[in-house]
């Protein structure tokens, strides 16, 4: 049998039989639904046959508009059915392109929407209340579209196995050595959980620049800080080596290395005497403002 012919046939197969299962019908289910949707003759063997393509001698596709009405019964569009299209809908597949992700994970984001919230009825004291709970949806959809595809998935995996992973034991011994395999691998596999779900948060929600914290305005005064800063340390680099020229340079790498540190002496301490004048006029400007605060409290 040609090759593509039956993975074409498979495809339909498990599709269909995996979606009607999905939906809850048993073959008989989906007859009755054909039959409401005009296919008089659809019986619980034309599911039969429709499931297992290619298995047995006449068991062949379905017309196109049987395979219409099939996937009408089943709310899917019949390029899922056969396999030509992840998404189960259209809109489902154009959904899962646009964001770059799985047709699956839009499908259960979509489920999840259905149980965003529901009304259940409380009575307290006997007096009947209608109460509405939120399940959280909207952060569920938003965790699994930033989780899906990552490492942290694998290793969430790793770790329920981890933590579901015990043999009891008959003999004490032997339950204190699996005890302590237990742990040590429950240990490590939560480190790697760990470990991959920063990761992940870091890929998808870093940290951002100092930039983020400015307005417009106050970038463009950054950046004209940034220029001052330029021109000031250039003014420097040309003092320096004015300097230098000055004294005269040698190969010699020491000496080089002398008149570097002669010629930014000067620079230091005037940096050092802007420092300490600052810092004392800080201390003067504190001791004003407490002489200022027992006055006004009538302390000496």
């Amino acid at each position: 049998m040609n090759s593509i012919l039956f993975d074409a046939q498979e495809r339909w197969n498990k599709n269909l039989r995996g979606i009607r299962k999905e939906r809850g019908l048993n073959q008989e289910d989906l007859a009755a639904l054909m039959r409401e949707q005009g296919f008089t003759t659809c019986t619980q063997k034309s599911i039969s046959r429709w499931e297992q393509v290619g298995r047995k001698p006449g068991y062949a596709f379905p017309s196109y508009d049987k395979m219409v009405g099939l996937a009408k019964c089943l709310q899917v569009d019949v390029p899922y059915l056969t396999g030509d299209m992840g998404g189960r809908t259209y809109d489902e597949q154009y959904i899962a392109n646009s964001i770059g992700t799985d047709p699956g994970v839009v499908a259960l984001i979509k489920e999840l929407e259905q149980y965003a919230s529901e009304k259940i009825d409380y009575e307290d004291d006997g007096e009947p209340e209608n109460i509405t709970l939120y399940h959280n949806a909207d952060e569920l959809a938003l965790f699994i579209l930033d989780f899906v595809g990552s490492e942290f998935i694998s290793k969430y995996r790793d770790f329920v196995a981890a933590w579901m992973n015990i043999t009891p034991q008959d003999d004490t011994s032997k339950a204190k050595s699996e005890e302590a395999r237990y742990r040590k691998d429950l240990k490590v596999a939560k480190f790697e959980l760990v470990d991959s779900f920063q990761a992940a948060l870091c890929r998808q929600y870093p940290d951002p620049d100092s930039d983020a914290f400015l307005t417009e305005k106050g970038l463009e005064c950054k950046r004209n800080e940034d220029l001052q800063r330029q021109q000031h340390k250039e003014r420097l680099q040309k003092k320096i080596w004015k300097k230098l020229l000055e004294q005269g340079g040698t190969d010699s790498d020491q000496d080089k290395m002398r008149q570097i540190s002669s010629a930014l002496q000067p620079l230091v301490d005037a940096s050092a005497k802007v420092s300490n004048y600052r810092e004392e006029r800080i201390e003067a400007l504190r001791l004003r403002i407490i002489a200022r605060a027992r006055a006004a409290q009538g302390l000496s």
